[in-house]
């Protein structure tokens, strides 16, 4: 892709990727997600974007791969040079405890990767209200998610089976929209994203009726947003035209934005 060097300097975008019921009739395996992840975020991380995830840091897990991809393109290699905002933002919400601020169980002192990632990783957790309800905490972690972010990518998502009060790539989705900010939306792998996909392109409701509104909602606003690239993402039928297509609509609808 022949874009100028760091098109998406300055932008945060939300990445909201995960696993779907039916990924593997549409001719995938589970580990594509995985791979989309890992290819976008390198994609994203390259045009110089920052990532914000609602998924917690595990060593060996595909976070970590997209935090060594995120010292890479940062040229992260000590505090002087490390940039004044993270590359990547992770939050979760409560009662769980980012990866990164608990000790080490094992050698009974402090974690042994926060230090390495200092400047490279922002961890946080979101408070809850007072009673510490689980729905509640999901809620505000993703209204602060939206908040964070000038751009978010869905792929993917459960329609059963999910954490919240409704599935996390609709309910992302639903408080990006209520900050007036884009939101694409893949069909790749089906799931939530599918249906979102399918409101916003074809202007069909193919959902349970708990959530029909929250969609409905979602494609009002993100019709606004529209560019020749959504469609492209809309039906990409392979990771490597998923990611192309996703990186083209953040940086055109960057440019178009500027929202620095």
């Amino acid at each position: 892709m022949n874009f100028t060097a760091k098109p998406l300097a300055g932008c945060a975008i939300g990445v909201s990727i995960s696993e779907t019921e039916e990924i593997e009739d549409l001719g995938f395996k589970k580990d594509e997600i995985n791979r989309c992840t890992v290819r976008l975020c390198e994609a994203l991380l390259g045009a110089g974007a920052r990532l914000v995830f609602g998924h917690d840091w595990r060593p060996g897990g595909v976070m970590e791969a997209i935090t060594d991809l995120a010292i890479r393109h940062s040229k992260i290699s000590s505090r002087e040079t490390a940039p004044v905002t993270a590359p990547i933002t992770n939050l979760v919400a409560t009662p769980d405890t980012p990866f990164l601020a608990k000790p080490d169980l094992v050698t009974g002192g402090a974690n042994r990767y926060a230090p390495l990632l200092r400047g490279v990783i922002d961890a946080r957790q979101i408070a809850s209200p007072g009673n510490h309800d689980r729905l509640a905490s999901l809620s505000l972690m993703r209204k602060e998610l939206a908040s964070l972010c000038h751009i978010r990518i869905c792929i993917g998502g459960r329609l059963r089976n999910f954490s919240g009060r409704m599935p996390g790539i609709i309910e992302e989705a639903l408080y990006t929209s209520q900050y007036k900010r884009p939101a694409f939306a893949s069909a790749i792998f089906g799931g939530a994203s599918g249906i979102l996909a399918a409101s916003l392109y074809e202007n069909t409701l193919t959902v349970e009726e708990t959530f029909a509104k929250e969609v409905a909602e979602i494609s009002k606003t993100q019709r606004h947003f529209f560019t020749k690239d959504y469609a492209q993402l809309a039906y990409a039928d392979s990771v490597e035209s998923c990611v192309e297509s996703a990186l083209r609509c953040a940086v055109t609808t960057w440019k178009l934005r500027g929202d620095r």
